[in-house]
């Protein structure tokens, strides 16, 4: 009698592969689905992030509107009071249990000032967020946020007369001219910040600030004056450290004066 081989069917061999394809699977599944999560994560922080933008920008907003009011006491930005004043808008609850790195604590306004020619204050905000990712690779977001308003001192601006001889701003002992009244050069941006805090800040050129032997004398209690193109602690916001005398006068009166390199065109 003839003999036959037994050959695997066509489903036999369809049943073979099963174990394959089950696994190929898997292992698509395992990189999809981290992916797919690690994408709706990164979502859920993009939300957050701007939710909390909008937050602080209206507390900013708040926050300034009350130091325009206190200035026309002190003409200086307390940083101290603009920071704990934009915290309590929010909610120190909040804050520490967000995404910014060291929750309230994180949030930084040093670098405010008002500006001494036009009555403006400049409020910068700036912290941290956490990102979604390990520790270790120390990826972080910094953001910061401005905003401008005018000081509630009850000054009238002065006009000027078109068509005579342009105005311009000198000092007293200044070796050029300044078209422009608010030049960083003119004025210096005083701040009111912790004693414990001016040690780990810097100047704008990277200095750290020292005590000022005209009227630091022993330790401060609670807060000290500084600007940021000074590199002194000042206890009296009076002190002759902290003031410039800039005067208005005709450009045809600044004798061999150069040109701001800054502000002059």
């Amino acid at each position: 009698m003839p003999q036959y081989k037994n050959n695997p069917t066509k489903s036999n061999t369809e049943r073979a592969s099963v174990p394959g394809s089950r696994a190929s699977i898997t292992i698509e599944a395992s990189l999809v689905i981290p992916i797919f999560l690690f994408a709706i994560l990164c979502f859920i922080y993009t939300m957050e992030i701007h939710a909390l933008q909008l937050q602080i920008q209206f507390a900013v907003e708040n926050a300034a509107k009350e130091e325009a009011a206190q200035v026309g006491v002190i003409p200086v930005v307390n940083v101290v009071r603009l920071k704990r004043n934009i915290i309590n808008q929010i909610g120190k609850e909040r804050l520490d249990h967000s995404i910014i790195v060291n929750g309230a604590e994180g949030i930084h306004c040093a670098q405010s000032y008002l500006s001494a020619f036009n009555d403006e204050i400049h409020v910068k905000t700036r912290y941290t967020i956490r990102l979604p990712f390990p520790e270790f690779t120390k990826i972080k977001l910094p953001l910061h946020q401005e905003m401008v308003v005018k000081a509630w001192t009850g000054k009238k601006r002065n006009t000027q007369e078109e068509g005579k001889d342009e105005i311009v701003f000198i000092t007293k002992y200044g070796s050029v001219y300044h078209e422009d009244s608010t030049c960083t050069y003119l004025a210096p941006n005083i701040n009111y910040v912790s004693y414990k805090q001016v040690g780990k800040l810097r100047n704008r050129y990277g200095e750290k600030y020292k005590r000022c032997t005209k009227c630091s004398h022993g330790k401060p209690i609670s807060g000290v004056y500084i600007s940021e193109q000074g590199n002194k602690y000042h206890n009296s916001l009076n002190c002759s450290g902290l003031k410039r005398s800039i005067y208005a006068v005709k450009k045809s009166e600044v004798g061999g004066r150069k040109g701001c390199s800054k502000c002059t065109h």
